[in-house]
């Protein structure tokens, strides 16, 4: 049986993904928070920071030959530097051991963040498209220099197998993540004069994309990924049985600190992507892997609420 390493296991989409994958796979968790028992997991866990030697002493013992880096924080919460040395030294550290061990498998969990929500974004984003999320916002930069670590591993290790995902709102009822929290608000709030398109991908549809890879060698490579269509900001509101609220962008920032306050923590630097479309296009994903959303919009949307 396949040994498997999987990032960021305290969290939902981990344990979504961990039990698709526990017939065929022995399962190795780690995460710096300590593992919280809402789900049933049947595989090791083990808490440690990404960044200290002890990780390190993880792959040696473990000897994995898949390594599914989900481990991403993004949080208002959390300072900047903290972030950076989360997102990026961690990263860093974790591929090196990826290389160092030689390592079959890896799969990276980026984000469309870090492409920007700019006014003039073309329809449909190809992962070629120029990553421009750190030329507005700093706090987001964390996030490119991810991407761009991972990106650098897939050109420099190119006989192993190396995905660098970058999924559309990733929502679920099983996960807690900040666009979940968003929209299971009864009042959600818009920016005025504002409603851009929205992609959503739900938790059974990134699992079956995971599932994809993980028996496809031949993909390798940066891909986009998203869900069953797309729908206005106001349409999901909507769907969902919320009321929409406006907000006047100058005081749009207060009332980001009154959701951390009830304890959304949504991100200031992630305002802008309620303002301007970030549509991706995931045709070469779709191409590549035969990848193929079952999950339709609307339910996509209703099941964040289950």
């Amino acid at each position: 049986m396949q040994k498997i390493l999987i990032t960021g296991m305290a969290g939902g989409l981990a344990n979504v993904i961990a039990e698709s994958l526990k017939e065929n796979y022995e399962i190795i968790g780690v995460d710096t928070r300590p593992y919280r028992k809402r789900w049933v997991y049947h595989g090791k866990f083990l808490q440690v920071n990404y960044t200290r030697r002890e990780f390190g002493d993880i792959f040696r013992e473990y000897k994995p030959e898949i390594v599914l880096h989900l481990g991403r924080i993004s949080g208002a919460q959390e300072k900047l530097y903290q972030r950076h040395n989360f997102n990026v030294m961690g990263t860093n550290n974790i591929l090196n051991l990826c290389s160092k061990h030689e390592v079959r498998t890896v799969v990276i969990l980026s984000t469309f963040h870090v492409y920007g929500a700019h006014q003039h974004n073309p329809a449909g984003i190809t992962e070629d498209h120029p990553l421009r999320a750190g030329q507005i916002f700093p706090e987001i930069i964390d996030a490119v220099e991810l991407d761009h670590l991972a990106t650098s591993y897939f050109w420099k290790n190119r006989s192993a197998q190396t995905v660098v995902l970058r999924p559309c709102n990733i929502v679920g009822k099983n996960l807690n993540n900040t666009i979940s929290r968003f929209l299971r608000l009864k009042f959600i709030p818009h920016l005025m004069g504002f409603d851009p398109m929205l992609q959503f991908i739900y938790e059974s549809d990134f699992v079956q994309a995971i599932n994809l890879i993980l028996k496809q060698p031949s993909i390798a490579g940066v891909y986009n990924l998203v869900g069953s269509g797309s729908l206005p900001l106001k349409e999901a509101v909507k769907v969902l049985g919320a009321t929409s609220i406006p907000v006047s962008h100058y005081l749009a920032y207060p009332a980001l600190k009154i959701l951390s306050v009830a304890g959304i923590g949504f991100p200031p630097h992630l305002m802008d992507y309620f303002r301007y479309p970030v549509i991706l296009s995931h045709q070469k994903f779709c191409e590549a892997s035969g990848y193929n959303p079952q999950v339709g919009l609307l339910d996509t949307l209703r099941g964040i609420l289950e």
